[in-house]
């Protein structure tokens, strides 16, 4: 049987997927288009003569058409509207950073689970951007392409890691019994939030999913692996982790699109 904490998990994550979808029918539903002007008054009369008509040089210009409406923007700028959605995900997820916390304490403890948490590690660690640019030195045109963009997006990444890392305090599951509501504030020393190996590892991923969207699954889910070996070592509670991603996702995007803080300070 579930612990009760879990099965208000279960509850909220359903609350929260339900809230989005009714947000975006709302989003989706269009304004009916105004209809067109119906010219109501009969074209005789005097409005145009037998002599005006046989001339086309003495027609005068007739302006019968109505000013068109624009169709008025429903929702929320497509930008705004995700922030929003990403806000309320981290929300719920901190609101259920004790239960994931115990969850994952309790159940994945086992010798099989470490090993692999260690192996998903790696994946996450500072080395493997050395990795990437000792492949951008020997490598080639396309391999300097990616392997550079990528260390740019890790750079990224981790310049806003350390920074709400540096802002919050906030102590990890080791250091507060599981406690997740222990923030220390700015120079504390404690850097729980967000996970800054998940965050490097989803940066990677990133680049490398725009380069080869084939495989995009594959390096996603590597990241993936990233976040879960943080939280089964209780280095960090689940909001951790979705932050890195978040902030990984996010850095990953910038340097695909040649807007990288990290390149810019590096030239």
């Amino acid at each position: 049987m579930f612990p009760l904490r879990i099965v208000r998990l279960l509850f909220l994550m359903l609350v929260l997927v339900s809230s989005q979808v009714l947000a975006d029918d709302q989003l989706s539903a269009s304004t009916a288009p105004a209809e067109e002007p119906v010219i109501t008054q009969p074209l005789s009369g005097g409005l145009l003569s037998p002599d005006m008509l046989t001339e086309k040089s003495s027609l005068p210009s007739l302006h019968l058409s109505a000013p068109v409406k624009e169709p008025r923007k429903s929702g929320m700028d497509p930008e705004y509207n995700t922030a929003i959605k990403v806000a309320k995900q981290a929300g719920l997820i901190y609101l259920t950073d004790s239960a994931t916390n115990e969850f994952t304490r309790s159940a994945l403890r086992g010798i099989s689970a470490g090993r692999l948490a260690d192996a998903f590690n790696i994946l996450g660690n500072g080395k493997l951007v050395g990795l990437l640019g000792l492949g951008y030195v020997i490598g080639g045109p396309h391999a300097k392409s990616t392997y550079g963009t990528a260390i740019e997006a890790a750079g990224d990444a981790m310049l806003i890691t350390e920074s709400l890392k540096f802002l919050t305090g906030r102590m990890r599951p080791c250091q507060s019994g599981g406690d997740p509501y222990e923030f220390e504030g700015p120079g504390s020393g404690f850097a729980s939030f967000p996970s800054g190996h998940t965050s490097n590892a989803f940066a990677i991923a990133t680049v490398f999913a725009h380069k080869n969207p084939k495989k995009k699954w594959l390096y996603y889910a590597l990241a993936a692996g990233v976040g879960y070996a943080r939280m089964q070592k209780q280095a960090h509670f689940g909001s951790d982790v979705f932050a890195g991603a978040v902030v990984g996702t996010y850095a990953g995007k910038k340097a695909v699109d040649g807007k990288s803080l990290f390149g810019k300070l590096a030239h």
